[in-house]
């Protein structure tokens, strides 16, 4: 979201940092990013959230985002999520970065980290029918090895870029058709 290129296609698009912490937040993790360096793996806790006001996007009305990272481990077992994550109970879109390359058995750990989210939110009063919830395939550039036959998702990952967020309709219906041939992807064959 910090992304200033961004403003040379939306031209009315800035965001606001709301706290300290979120500035800081933003400005540290966007000069590493830049770079090439990745921030350290969230720990386990339970986090401030960074609270960033989005203007100019099209087709999207202004919006205050608060963006709760907390680590990947709170996501093992539904009594770590109750004790260190309990604020997805109220969140509108939860999202899991799952670095599939990083994993022995994608399928089998992803539906674990799936059932833990649904029980966890069940002990938490939550209600997931009322989320959305966003897979972010991290480290998609070691996949390209195995989407032989899948042209569209290999020339997507190599050819992708901020530029085409500039026609939203087209980025839109371009992410719908990832969404949709990913669903048909198996990674084991």
């Amino acid at each position: 979201m910090k992304k200033l290129t961004l403003a040379e296609h939306w031209p009315d698009f800035f965001t606001l940092g709301l706290n300290e912490d979120s500035l800081n937040t933003v400005y540290e993790n966007v000069a590493m990013l830049e770079k090439g360096i990745l921030p350290d793996s969230t720990p386990k806790n339970f986090p401030r959230p960074t609270i960033l006001r989005v203007h100019g996007i099209p087709l999207h009305p202004d919006r205050t985002l608060l963006f709760f990272d907390t680590g990947g481990e709170c996501f093992e077992r539904p009594s770590q999520l109750v004790r260190f994550a309990g604020f997805v109970r109220r969140a509108h879109t939860a999202m899991f970065l799952v670095s599939l390359p990083d994993m022995d058995d994608p399928a089998k750990e992803m539906h674990k980290l799936l059932n833990t989210y649904v029980v966890g939110m069940g002990e938490l009063g939550g209600a997931t029918r009322e989320q959305n919830l966003v897979v972010v395939y991290t480290k998609a550039d070691a996949l390209i090895k195995y989407l032989d036959g899948w042209e569209f998702l290999t020339d997507y990952l190599t050819h992708g870029s901020l530029e085409e967020l500039a026609d939203q309709d087209h980025y839109v219906r371009r992410m719908h058709t990832a969404s949709e041939r990913l669903k048909k992807f198996n990674l084991c064959g």
